[in-house]
C-alpha cells in the first residue's frame, strides 16, 4: 500500500481531476433538494428567495460551463448537460429532463 509521503503531485492532480465530474453532478442533483426550501423561503421573504435563487442559478451556470469545457460524458458518450440545457445525462447513464432557466439558458 502506498503511504501518503509516496504520492506525487501528478497522482494528486489525477485524483483531483477525477473528483470534478462527481462534484459537478452533485451540484446539479442538489436542485431537486433545494426547490422545496426555496419555496418555503419565498413565502417568508421574497427578496431572500430571489437572492438564493440567483446563487443556485450561478452555481448551475458554473457546473454547465465546466461540463462543456471539460467535455464530461457518460458511459453512452452523452454530454452531462446537453447544448440546450434540457437533458441531464449522469455518469451512471441515467437521464432526466432539466429546466433551461436553472442554467440561465433560453427556454
Amino acid at each position: 500500500m502506498t503511504s501518503l509521503t509516496q504520492i506525487n503531485d501528478t497522482q494528486v492532480s489525477i485524483v483531483n481531476f477525477r473528483s470534478i465530474p462527481v462534484l459537478t453532478e452533485a451540484i446539479i442533483l442538489e436542485n431537486d433538494e433545494i426547490v422545496p426550501i426555496l419555496q418555503a423561503v419565498k413565502i417568508i421573504d421574497v427578496k431572500k428567495f430571489a437572492y438564493l435563487t440567483h446563487k443556485v442559478v450561478r452555481a448551475n451556470e458554473r457546473a454547465r460551463d465546466l461540463s462543456w469545457v471539460l467535455n464530461f460524458r457518460n458511459k453512452l458518450d452523452e454530454p452531462l448537460i446537453d447544448e440546450n440545457c434540457r437533458v441531464i445525462s449522469l455518469s451512471t447513464g441515467q437521464r432526466f429532463a432539466a429546466r433551461p432557466n436553472w442554467f440561465n439558458c433560453p427556454a
